[in-house]
Order: C-alpha cells, then structure tokens, then sequence
C-alpha cells in the first residue's frame, strides 16, 4: 500500500501550498478545465483541471493542449504530430490532471 507522508497532529493549522508542489514554471503555467468526454478513454474526464506548462517539449504520448481551427483541444501526442509541432500547434504540456472524487 502507499505511504502517506503528513501528521496533522504536529500542527495546530494544516495547510499545503499547491503551486509549491505542481508548479515548477509559474510563468509559463496555466490551468483549464476540461468541457466533454472527448479524452475519457485517456483518463480525463468532463470536469478534471488540467495544469499545463508551456514551457516544456511535448515527448511522445503526453497530452499535449493544441490549438486547432481557432480553438483549443486535447490530444495525445505522438509521432505524426512532431512534424506538425514544428508549426506551433501545441500549445502547452499537460504536467498534471487535478480530479473530482
């Protein structure tokens, strides 16, 4: 089973600062929220946040936010698309999924 690393008891207020945990780049980080089913088979879900960093080179099979006939969308990244990469159609590099339980 996973270990988890936290005891409440040793502080009189529990807080825990995301942007220090999931944001390496904040300049170059933005979030979004997903609108459609269109990605469930990767896992994504209506509703899920995404954090995308536009810092980062996509590498093969990352989700990857593009911008396709003026608009955004959600792909997964794979060899076909390096060569369309080079056009600047990936906009961003998707770092972590934030979900709703």
């Amino acid at each position: 089973m996973p270990k988890i690393n936290f005891n409440v008891e040793d502080r009189a207020e529990f807080s825990i600062d995301l942007n220090k945990i999931l944001i390496k780049n904040p300049s170059s980080t933005f979030f979004a929220r997903i609108d459609g089913r269109g990605m469930s088979d990767n896992g994504v879900s209506d509703g899920d946040v995404l954090i995308i960093d536009k810092s980062l080179n996509p590498k093969e099979n990352s989700l990857v936010v593009c911008f396709l006939d003026g608009g955004f969308t959600l792909k997964r990244f794979n060899r076909i698309m390096m060569d369309l990469y080079q056009e600047n159609i990936v906009w961003g590099v998707v770092i972590y999924i934030i979900k709703k339980v």
